[in-house]
């Protein structure tokens, strides 16, 4: 296998796996901070404004998505190790190539995503009342 052929079949599964992925976070973001209007209906009340309320839950969302990239870093430089060593016992060198342009990219839209998402969702969460949204059940 070329090394073009390697860079092709590696950016086909790292992109659809994140695909899938980014797809995941974003859903789960979403929900998790449209169910919880409790916290920005106590924050509100206790003076921030809806900007602080917005850049508190922007900054939540981003260190979680941030703690979720490194695992998965973490994930797959364990899972490319023992490719490598695969590799190098089948071919007598290690042959890996990786997509570090598609991984800054996706990096960089899941980012924009997470603060595009953590916005819409809280905005979505503030649209009640704070008054209201603390007197109502979950």
């Amino acid at each position: 296998m070329s090394a073009r052929e390697n860079r092709a079949v590696m950016a086909a599964i790292v992109g659809l796996g994140s695909v899938y992925a980014l797809i995941s976070v974003l859903s789960t973001l979403a929900i998790a901070i449209g169910q919880r209007r409790v916290e920005p209906s106590t924050l509100r009340l206790t003076g921030l404004t809806r900007r602080q309320v917005q850049r508190t839950t922007v900054v939540e969302a981003l260190a979680a998505t941030g703690i979720g990239l490194l695992l998965g870093a973490v994930a797959a430089v364990l899972a490319l190790v023992g490719l490598w060593a695969a590799t190098h016992r089948v071919y007598g060198t290690p042959v890996i190539a990786i997509p570090w342009t598609l991984l800054g990219a996706i990096t960089v839209l899941t980012t924009v995503l997470t603060i595009v998402t953590a916005v819409l969702a809280t905005r979505g969460a503030m649209r009640i009342p704070p008054v209201q949204a603390l007197g109502a059940r979950e």
